[in-house]
């Protein structure tokens, strides 16, 4: 059975391209994406905890996040970032090739019983330690140790804020 396609919500004539700002800042769509090995015939996600964020260059991944939470992704108290569809690609590293369905990405859907009621996120909070990660990150890199900092909805082990009213 052929995955499934969105031709018009997911193709790449409908993104631009990664391009450079004035002030030296990045431009780009990010997608959600997901490694062919990780989806089964009928086109569902098998492990969606696997998920990762990515955008695309060439029809090759440009730059590949974190995975994603299911707090902000599979949460059904929280529709803002939630995963419907991933773009298939042939692996989860920069470079691999998007797996493409005539002129639009292949997609696959995550199963209905991977969503849940995990509780109200707390934005901006979330916001507010992702941007401390940026700030320490751009220190360490000046001072040479090179620390990457997360995204605010990547699934990083030790992350201080997961949803609202969890330990931080």
């Amino acid at each position: 059975m052929a995955m499934p396609s969105l031709r018009p919500l997911l193709s790449d004539r409908t993104r631009g391209p990664i391009r450079s700002l004035k002030d030296g800042a990045v431009l780009m769509s990010v997608h959600h994406v997901v490694a062919s090995s990780n989806v089964g015939a009928d086109g569902v996600i098998i492990d969606p905890s696997l998920i990762c964020h990515g955008s695309f260059q060439a029809g090759r991944i440009a730059a590949l996040g974190g995975r994603v939470e299911a707090a902000t992704h599979r949460n059904l108290d929280f529709a803002d970032h939630r995963i419907d569809v991933c773009v298939v690609v042939e692996a989860l590293s920069r470079g691999a090739v998007v797996i493409r369905d005539g002129d639009a990405y292949q997609v696959a859907r995550v199963a209905p019983e991977c969503f849940g009621h995990f509780g109200r996120v707390n934005v901006g909070a979330r916001r507010d330690a992702w941007l401390r990660a940026i700030s320490e990150s751009r220190r360490a890199r000046q001072s040479g140790q090179g620390k990457v900092a997360p995204g605010p909805h990547d699934s990083t082990p030790g992350s201080p804020v997961t949803m609202e009213g969890s330990a931080q």
